[in-house]
């Protein structure tokens, strides 16, 4: 009777094991396209803050994590080396709105005049590897 109920014991641990490793590999890894999106939505983010705040010399993105429980994406970038913002998204690559929640380190100044015309690649941008 033991050696049945070591059996059975082992039998369910192996189940549990071979479910946790899916899980794992299907929660934690990040297909290609899921990177080309997160590229171009890092591209939309860099485009809405020249367009919208001034004197913005350089952008290096940090962090991309997906919220599963809330549905949207978190981008965490540091502008012109000192000011740490979040840029939140909906889903990547539909070209959905984009938040912006600034954190720390400075006071973005919005523009007055969103006409003026700034280009993007005048702008230092370091992309994070995700």
């Amino acid at each position: 009777m033991r050696d049945m109920l070591a059996i059975i014991i082992r039998t369910i641990l192996a189940i549990v094991a071979i479910f946790v490793i899916i899980i794992v590999f299907a929660v934690g890894t990040n297909s290609s396209e899921d990177k080309r999106k997160i590229r171009l939505e890092q591209e939309r983010m860099v485009e809405y803050t020249v367009k919208n705040f001034e004197n913005i010399k350089k952008i290096e993105f940090k962090n991309v994590q997906r919220n599963v429980v809330a549905g949207h994406w978190k981008v965490d970038a540091i502008i012109n080396d000192s000011i740490v913002v979040s840029y939140t998204v909906d889903s990547l690559g539909e070209k959905a709105d984009i938040g912006m929640l600034e954190n720390e380190g400075g006071d973005l100044v919005r523009k007055k005049n969103k006409d003026t015309v700034v280009q993007s690649k005048d702008i230092e941008v370091i992309y994070s590897e995700w």
